[in-house]
């Protein structure tokens, strides 16, 4: 067995050390309860054909009566339960499965419903005293508690139509003799931004959906500026990796794309703890600082994708061709992939503040949100 192997199977083994070592959290408990009790009210519609076969497949773990939703409530804490599970996860215990063509020259097995290939071996003993060795390391740590876990489901009170409230009036809003609630109202227009309204009236759900587009001059200035641009997205959704799993567990999701005017920021989901993850995401992105190791590899990975735009299919050339012909200015592969010579470290560092200080922030607020509540988000 190579060392690599033998080595990330010992990381697993000393995590599981800790966690025997921390024994089980009640906390972590309720987070994981909390979590799939919101997932199991507000479950998301799903073609009918899908959920019978997914109830089907419960069947098998579930009396009739909790089929519907034995996979998602949680009735008591059992530690107990816990530590047994752990106990049996042991190094004499193992079964470690390696994948990978290289490995064809030495299969001598053959299984017989789909022809693949294997071997098995025993390992080593002293493989399996290496993992024996209990000792811990200092970077492996619990998760931290989970801050984007709603607390609050409650719908926001209905605005009433036609009347507008004043910390909306002192921003300048438009059409103040009535807003119309079938359409979204701007209710903030200053020179930086322009904030757009529609508080939900049709699905009625503790969910809002937040767009922000940050539109500069300089984005698409020349090809240069606009790999620079390219790369600051890359590098800054790279680094906020640490946030969006927490928050994807608790049901937000956000996402961050470039575009020829700029940048657009999205978030969707639970609007009880909306707030908390876009305000981590404007503190980042105001004091981003980039990581030399992150951007070689991730200039790499773009330098690449040009390049490999070349061998695409003609249909897919003919789409894009199409599309640089019928816009105004277009900067083509070939002159981005030409521009990525001048792509350093220190170039995107001076343009990421002066991009950040040259923005127009046009913002579309919908959902479980009311006009007040969506003006304090068009302030953080």
């Amino acid at each position: 067995m190579r060392d690599l192997e033998v080595s990330s199977q010992h990381c697993v083994l000393k995590y599981v050390t800790l966690l025997k070592n921390e024994g089980p959290k009640e906390w972590i408990y309720e987070e994981f309860r909390d979590i799939l009790t919101m997932h199991f009210r507000f479950k998301d519609k799903e073609t009918p054909s899908s959920y019978v076969s997914s109830l089907v497949h419960s069947l098998q773990d579930y009396p009739l009566e909790e089929v519907l939703s034995g996979g998602y409530l949680i009735s008591s804490w059992r530690p107990d339960l816990i530590d047994m599970v752990l106990n049996y996860i042991t190094p004499e215990k193992i079964r470690v499965a390696v994948i990978g063509k290289k490995f064809e020259a030495i299969a001598d097995q053959e299984e017989p419903w789909y022809g693949t290939k294997y071997k098995l071996e025993t390992i080593p003993e002293e493989t399996i005293e290496f993992w024996k060795q209990n000792d811990l390391c200092e970077k492996l740590k619990l998760p931290p508690k989970n801050e984007f876990i709603p607390t609050t489901f409650d719908l926001l009170p209905r605005d009433e139509n036609g009347k507008v409230n004043n910390i909306v009036q002192r921003n300048r809003v438009a059409g103040t003799q009535g807003i119309d609630n079938n359409f979204p109202a701007i209710i903030q227009d200053t020179p930086l931004s322009r904030v757009w309204f529609k508080q939900d009236d049709e699905f009625l759900l503790p969910k809002a959906n937040i767009s922000f587009e940050f539109a500069s001059p300089l984005a698409y200035l020349d090809p240069l500026h606009s790999n620079m641009m390219h790369m600051f997205v890359r590098l800054f959704k790279d680094a906020l990796n640490e946030y969006a799993y927490a928050a994807e567990l608790a049901g937000l999701k956000w996402e961050l794309s470039n575009t020829k005017y700029g940048m657009i920021l999205g978030i969707v989901g639970y609007s009880s703890k909306q707030h908390i993850l876009l305000e981590k995401i404007i503190e980042r992105m105001t004091n981003f600082q980039i990581d030399p190791k992150r951007f070689a590899i991730l200039k790499e990975n773009y330098i690449r994708s040009l390049k490999n735009f070349e061998a695409e299919q003609p249909y897919q050339h003919a789409v894009y061709y199409l599309a640089v012909l019928l816009v105004e200015q277009a900067w083509t592969k070939v002159e981005l992939l030409a521009a990525t010579e001048e792509l350093t470290v220190e170039r995107v560092a001076a343009f990421i503040p002066q991009i950040l200080s040259n923005m127009h922030i046009e913002c579309f607020i919908h959902g479980n949100v009311n006009k007040a509540v969506s003006v304090i988000f068009s302030f953080l």
